[in-house]
């Protein structure tokens, strides 16, 4: 399930944390942790079932504009979704503003890259995750 591989992927991040020579595989992480909390929000709100592989409920996902790693756009697919729901303006802009400061810090590209990241994009990742992970639930209620 796709809110499990989150789990894993956040505690997993937390394993590199300290360790200055993973720091961008840290950030790497964080940010991708954000990508599956969005994704797992929308594709709840969207009706598909919570079991099954992660790739597979993605794949089931009839929105094709969640099919990608751009964390704004997916906040933005989220936040419509979300209007269907009682107003949460603060939440939402909540949700907008973390996955913006996410962009900054974090590409699926860097998966890619070799090297060290600042400690500083790693704290605040860290942060970001955090936020994402604490508040899966109220995004998506």
């Amino acid at each position: 399930m796709m809110e499990s591989a989150g789990l894993e992927r956040f505690d997993d991040s937390w394993h590199l944390l300290g360790a200055p020579d993973r720091a961008l595989a840290y950030v790497y992480l964080c940010g991708y942790v954000v990508e599956l909390c969005l994704k797992c929000a929308i594709l709840t709100l969207a009706g598909v079932p919570r079991q099954g592989d992660a790739y597979g409920q993605c794949r089931a996902l009839p929105v094709r504009s969640v099919k990608n790693h751009d964390l704004p756009q997916l906040a933005s697919v989220l936040i419509q979704r979300r209007a269907r729901l009682p107003a949460n303006p603060v939440l939402d802009g909540q949700i907008r503003d973390y996955a913006n400061l996410a962009a900054a810090e974090w590409s699926e590209e860097l998966r890619y890259r070799a090297g060290v990241a600042n400690e500083g994009d790693a704290l605040r990742m860290i942060e970001i995750a955090d936020w994402f992970v604490q508040n899966r639930m109220r995004a998506r209620l």
